[in-house]
């Protein structure tokens, strides 16, 4: 695969301060959090720290596990198999979270949303909450305009998974979820596995069944790398040449667009916020971007660069690797900002992106779309990878 220039080079590349100040076209973000800066790594365990983080919204014990290294400082929670925190260095080694998040289960429940965590069994949505399998018909249960959006109301992302294992740098969650689950065929067993290798952040996600049935895993991360405000003047690169239009519901209604002379093409470096001012129709159907941008290259069992996100103030950059068909953007625009985060954070409209590497939504009422049946004795893996450094 051929990758476009700037930022999904590898090293990422550094715009330069005219180049900067061309692409933006909002002020910069109000003064920068200082809570979290300077905090140095968590030294070497055997096993990666954990203590108690409060009750789900069903009453049960969630645990926060913790590790870091020089380069990033993560936690994460078994509710939801959520990411909870990312902690990275700007280009002046200041530490601070660049992860939308909460720290207690109690927090993440008062919000509510996906915030972090891993979505299942069908991230994303299905038109109708109608699924055929092999000529069967199955009924699924529905959460959003009468479409089943992230699983259903009892999708992966609220369920409290098991631990089963952990070690320094490495823990895995696991799910078991029964035939009939909010309407879906099949015993599945899936596994959320984050681990932290030097600058990257790898989640792998597995899954088997007992029966043929849609998969498409993901994970919904909302990400401010510049730690206040909102994600206006964040620049954003995508490797994609097509997305999908949705109709109002945020169903996709025809095969894939190009995105050639419209706000979607981000195959070069594009400013976030001069994307949300636009008044292109699909960009007000949806207040903002929830659209999925179909990912050029071949899908392979290899990660490739698909994504990546700068904010030029800072320095940070944040790499997207995967080995999906396609990447949903999701600027953050039904966030109320009624709630505040870590280091205080409002989680207001537009204060994170979420970059959710997954397969096309709505994909088995479209032939023409990758779609995900798992059979018996096959395993369902994807991998996806966030890489920090700084530029």
């Amino acid at each position: 695969m051929v990758l476009a220039s700037c930022f999904l080079r590898s090293p990422f590349y550094r715009p330069s301060r005219r180049e900067s100040a061309q692409w933006m076209t909002a002020k910069g973000l109000s003064h920068a959090i200082q809570s979290g800066n300077n905090r140095p790594p968590l030294k070497k365990a055997i096993s990666m720290e954990h203590s108690a983080f409060g009750q789900t919204a069903d009453g049960r014990k969630a645990s926060l596990f913790r590790a870091g290294n020089e380069h990033l400082q993560v936690a994460f929670t078994d509710d939801g198999a959520r990411m909870v925190s990312i902690m990275s260095r700007d280009r002046h080694g200041a530490w601070d979270h660049v992860l939308l998040g909460h720290d207690s289960a109690e927090a993440y429940a008062a919000e509510g949303g996906s915030l972090g965590v891993v979505l299942g069994r069908y991230a994303n949505r299905i038109a109708g909450g109608d699924l055929r399998i092999d000529g069967a018909h199955h009924r699924l249960a529905t959460n959003e305009n009468g479409n089943t959006r992230h699983g259903g109301p009892d999708g992966f992302g609220k369920r409290l998974w098991e631990v089963v294992r952990h070690d320094a740098e490495s823990i895995t969650f696991g799910l078991s979820s029964p035939d009939g689950d909010q309407g879906f065929p099949g015993e599945v067993y899936a596994e959320a596995e984050y681990r932290l290798a030097g600058d990257t952040l790898w989640l792998t996600l597995t899954a088997q069944t007992d029966k043929p049935t849609a998969i498409n895993l993901s994970v919904h991360p909302y990400f401010n790398l510049g730690t206040s405000g909102t994600i206006h003047d964040h620049i954003i690169q995508i490797a994609a040449t097509q997305y999908l239009a949705t109709d109002s519901a945020q169903i996709p209604f025809s095969p894939p667009r190009f995105v050639a002379d419209t706000p979607f093409d981000c195959q070069q470096p594009a400013v976030l916020g001069a994307i949300l001012l636009s008044n292109h129709p699909q960009l007000k159907i949806a207040g903002g971007l929830d659209h999925c941008f179909c990912l050029d290259g071949r899908v392979t069992e290899n990660p490739r660069n698909v994504a990546g996100l700068y904010h030029p103030d800072n320095g940070r950059l944040l790499r997207i690797m995967t080995t999906q068909a396609g990447l949903q953007v999701y600027t953050g625009n039904n966030l109320t900002g009624q709630f505040k985060g870590l280091n205080g954070l409002l989680h207001q409209r537009y204060a994170g992106i979420a970059l959710e590497a997954q397969n096309y939504p709505d994909a088995p009422h479209h032939s023409s779309f990758p779609y995900s049946i798992v059979k018996p004795g096959e395993l369902y893996r994807h991998q996806i990878g966030f890489q920090f450094t700084t530029g």
